[in-house]
């Protein structure tokens, strides 16, 4: 009988478990850890404010103009929680009101994200305050 490795590998919320020969198993890689930012909203304001290697955008922003951000849909675990507060702060200082926001959600292939999945994935607060829009690969009509 075959000797098998029990690999964890993240899927959705949880992990799913997957036996793998160990003559095949190489080793288990993850990236290297460090440790978090114990701010990390004022991290991403930090950063927002003061880039590298360009102007800061504040120096682009009028009142009036109408600003889309493009996000990741549900399948990529991005911490919108810390980004896009400190984002749509720095956005309003500069002039540009809720009303002028877009999210604009890059579904690639996948179905559009459900009004419940919008606010677990971007937070309740932020899905109330700025529009939020699926992208439809097959809306020929609506397509850019």
């Amino acid at each position: 009988m075959q000797q098998t490795e029990v690999v964890h590998v993240p899927y959705g919320r949880g992990t799913v478990e997957i036996k793998v020969p160990k003559e095949n198993l190489m080793g288990v890689f993850a990236p290297p850890g460090g440790p978090a930012a114990p701010d990390p909203e004022a991290e991403v304001a930090d950063a927002i404010a003061n880039p590298i290697g360009c102007s800061p955008l504040a120096e682009r922003l009028k009142p009036g103009m109408s600003v889309c951000i493009l996000v990741s849909d549900i399948t990529r675990p991005v911490p919108y929680q810390y980004i896009l507060p400190p984002l749509l702060a720095y956005l309003n200082r500069g002039g540009i009101s809720d009303q002028d926001i877009t999210l604009l959600v890059a579904t690639g292939l996948h179905r559009p994200n459900t009004d419940e999945e919008q606010r677990q994935r971007y937070g309740a607060d932020i899905v109330k305050r700025v529009r939020v829009v699926n992208h439809c690969f097959n809306d020929y009509d609506h397509l850019v």
